[in-house]
């Protein structure tokens, strides 16, 4: 498969990923409760995600992007980021999305998952770990997702 057949694939993955987390926040902010999966909080942690936004937006504002991907998508040089992600991690993508609430998202692989971290200007935090059959989302610890894909 071509290299830019796989980042158009990397790119559709991240931006499905990227609705989900907006789907999340929006649903996030009504007045409804929500359960939270502790066992998806835990598994996936976003402690030192959180910690991390402003350092994320500063180089954001600092850098310019690569690649104006969209009128309101910017993919940005990754390895401005690594520093964000465990060790030996190799970014696939970091993109930024200026909608309603800017969002900036890193895509990468960790012990054989896919991760996507997707940090809120306002502070909040999405982070999803998928290993192609199941994902787990925790939306700033406010509101958890697991998703099945083997079942129709």
């Amino acid at each position: 498969m071509s290299k830019k057949k796989m980042t158009a694939i990397g790119t559709g993955f991240l931006l499905l990923l990227g609705l989900i987390a907006g789907y999340i926040y929006i649903m996030s902010n009504d007045d409804q409760g929500t359960e939270l999966d502790e066992g998806v909080i835990q598994r996936v942690d976003i402690s030192k995600e959180k910690k991390q936004v402003d350092d994320i937006f500063t180089l954001v504002d600092t850098h310019a992007p690569i690649e104006q991907l969209d009128y309101d998508m910017k993919k940005y040089q990754t390895s401005l980021f690594q520093s964000f992600v465990p060790e030996d991690v190799e970014i696939m993508e970091a993109l930024l999305t200026e909608k309603e609430i800017r969002g900036f998202s890193l895509d990468y692989r960790h012990q054989g998952n896919r991760v996507s971290v997707v940090y809120f200007e306002d502070g909040k935090v999405s982070k999803t770990i998928s290993n192609g059959l199941t994902a787990e989302i925790n939306f700033n610890n406010e509101q958890t997702e697991r998703l099945d894909f083997t079942t129709p």
